[in-house]
């Protein structure tokens, strides 16, 4: 284990180690600074940081001090902050943020500076065992992915109909949901954490696939497509990590994996719900009776159901649905989101995807690890 160096008296310190390619830096001689809001940080000027290790030019620490007469102070206090380069290049995307409690510990932090786009590929010919049939897999990198190789791994969210999500020319109508856009604008602004987006493209078998072949389509999310991504990109798939999104029928079938797999899939939304829809009306019937009519998996799964509706006052398929669902889980975890005058197509689902987007995966808190009391000298684990 790495030492941090002794303390001096009662001195008692909180510990930031930031990760950053010294070759991304605009030169030699160029620093790291962090500003914030408290444990002596400032928004207005830079605390400096020195390198950590000279081993590596990579790693930078900053000790904090927590103060030693804390009796006027809570426990634990939000820390927000950002690293700048050279104080003036402002690290992208969200605040940092943590709870910072009354003992030492080290945070880690991955940020980046230059990237303002994701980056968009796809994997062709993807196998299924499970239906006998292949498709193209879409995978969308975020913004810091290339820039920052240190961050250890992203959170998915698999999206169905894949074809249309990012390239118009490959939409199965010509108009896409502007995935890349919404996911690059939500990063940079900080209003969502940084995933990775897996687009599942669909087939001719795509009814059965959603609803009565469900669980075969499911398995080869599971047991092919998770897997085939996870050997190519630095990926999470925990069951706190791993979201689906989907609309009308790939909605369904979202609600219905967070429904019985739950101990999967931890985040889950359905788009334009229809209960009214008659050329959906075995769809229907499959959400209400086979999903809805059952109790869920054990495992707790956060829900996002919307729709749009003609003109306000209409909501009855929404209220109808979460009435249902209500009966299992708690209502803490069902979000929703009506859109009046929205339709059932791909330029509402484009207007209104940030919606899911940034419920399911708000800026996150980053969780700070202990530092390790050694014969009176304090240790941290390396990342």
């Amino acid at each position: 284990m790495p030492v941090v160096p002794a303390q001096s008296g009662s001195e008692r310190f909180f510990l930031l180690r930031v990760w950053y390619p010294s070759a991304h830096l605009p030169s030699q001689d160029s620093k790291l600074f962090v500003r914030g809001n408290s444990l002596g940080l400032s928004w207005e000027r830079g605390s400096a940081l020195e390198r950590g290790d000279e081993s590596s030019a990579d790693v930078w620490l900053l000790r904090l001090a927590l103060r030693a007469d804390a009796n006027d102070v809570r426990w634990p206090q939000r820390l927000e902050l950002k690293v700048l380069i050279d104080d003036t290049i402002w690290q992208v995307g969200a605040n940092v943020t943590t709870d910072v409690r009354d003992q030492p510990a080290v945070l880690d932090i991955y940020p980046f500076f230059f990237s303002r786009s994701g980056q968009y590929t796809v994997l062709d010919d993807v196998y299924s065992p499970q239906l006998g049939n292949q498709r193209s897999v879409g995978v969308y990198l975020p913004l810091s992915y290339h820039e920052n190789h240190f961050t250890p791994a992203y959170p998915v969210l698999v999206m169905h109909d894949g074809q249309n999500l990012f390239d118009p020319a490959v939409s199965t109508f010509g108009a896409t949901w502007r995935c890349h856009e919404t996911l690059d604008g939500l990063i940079n602004g900080g209003f969502m954490s940084e995933i990775v987006v897996v687009g599942v493209y669909n087939t001719p078998d795509r009814f059965n696939e959603m609803t009565t072949n469900a669980d075969a389509y499911l398995d080869f999310i599971e047991q092919v497509v998770l897997p085939t991504v996870q050997k190519r990109y630095r990926v999470r798939v925990g069951r706190d990590s791993l979201g689906m999104l989907g609309s009308s029928l790939g909605g369904l079938v979202s609600t219905y994996a967070g429904w019985t797999r739950s101990c999967v899939w931890g985040r889950v939304a359905h788009m334009s719900i229809q209960f009214n829809c008659d050329d959906c009306r075995d769809a229907n019937l499959f959400l209400r009776d086979t999903v809805l009519r059952s109790p869920p998996a054990k495992c707790a799964t956060q829900f996002y159901i919307d729709s749009g509706v003609p003109c306000e006052g209409d909501g009855d398929q929404i209220t109808s649905v979460v009435n249902i669902m209500s009966e299992y889980i708690a209502t803490e975890n069902i979000s929703t989101c009506i859109d009046y005058g929205g339709r059932h197509d791909e330029h509402s689902w484009a207007n209104r995807v940030h919606v899911p987007l940034t419920r399911l995966y708000p800026p996150s808190v980053s969780v700070c690890q202990p530092l390790v009391d050694v014969d009176g000298v304090l240790h941290f684990e390396k990342s």
